[in-house]
Parts: C-alpha cells; structure tokens; sequence
C-alpha cells in the first residue's frame, strides 16, 4: 500500500520510530521518494483489509476478539515508543488482516491525524454492523466494543475490559 505523504517536519519523530523500528502490530513501513515528494509504502503481503473480510463474510468472534487483542498490542508498543495514537489510521481499508490467522495490523502515517475517540467509535459501529449476528460471542464483544467507545476519554484498560480483562 502505498500513501503519498502529508507530513509536516514537526512529524519527523514518528517518521524516523517507524522507519527504523519494527514494531509489533504495525504494518511494516519504508518511506521513499518520487519526484522530490515522500511516499510511505506499507507492506501489505499476504494481508487482506478489514473492509475487504467484512464484504465477503461476516465477522467472527474469534476474528474479533484476535482483532480487539491485537489492536490493543499496537497501543502498548505504540506508548512504549512514544507514539501518538491520533496518527493510527482506524479506517476499515486500513487496518489489514491475516486471512489464515485472523492477525491485524494497523497503519501510522506520520502527518495523519484523527481524533482517536472520533476514529475508534466509528470502527466500532462498523464492527457492529459487520459482525456474524449468529455468533453469539461476536455480539457480545461487538457490542462491548460499542459501549466503550461511546465513554468519554476512554483508554486501553476500556478496551481490555471488552476481552473481559480486569485491572485493579
């Protein structure tokens, strides 16, 4: 995948962590340049985007709840790396998935910006609108999902608690 680049040089702290980092749950990420403009390519291979799964089938609970604790990894080491969370692109088309292990991988752009709250509750009515409603634990965890994204300044301790993780 391949995203021309919008960003800006107070965004070169992100650019320079994940060129040279590889960092668990994000998609693998080189910048090049092409006629004097930066371009970030992600490596994609052998992943599918959500949108893509979700248009062909219904969503899992295994799939989801994969999804929810990878999605949760990424957050963990983006802190460890000191990187904003508002630069994690939540779009469906964005997040890739394995199709044999159900594994997500998420895209930070460097220059993108989105308010994180705003992004992760419409991936969870996305989610909702897209899961198997057969599924009983996919529901369950679909709608967990829900909820905590509709909570002001919610966290990952919100987001664990949709796996049933507590914290003390």
């Amino acid at each position: 995948m391949v995203i021309r680049s919008e960003a800006e040089w107070s965004d070169m702290y992100t650019l320079r962590m994940i060129s040279g980092n590889k960092i668990p749950g994000l998609l693998g990420f080189q910048e090049k340049w092409l006629d004097g403009t930066p371009m970030y390519y992600y490596d994609i291979t052998s992943k599918q985007p959500l949108s893509r799964l979700a248009e062909r089938r219904k969503i899992t609970g295994t799939e989801l709840r994969t999804l929810i604790s990878d999605f949760i990894l990424v957050l963990k080491q983006m802190e460890r790396f000191l990187l904003d969370e508002q630069r994690i692109c939540l779009n469906p088309e964005c997040i890739y998935m394995d199709p044999e292990t159900c594994h997500g991988s998420f895209c930070l752009i460097p220059g993108y910006y989105s308010d994180f709250s705003k992004s992760f509750f419409e991936l969870a009515q996305y989610v909702l609108d897209h899961v198997d409603h057969s599924d009983g634990e996919a529901v369950i965890l679909a709608f967990s999902m829900f909820r905590e994204s509709r909570k002001d300044n919610f966290g990952i301790e919100d987001i664990e608690r949709c796996l049933g993780v507590e914290h003390k």
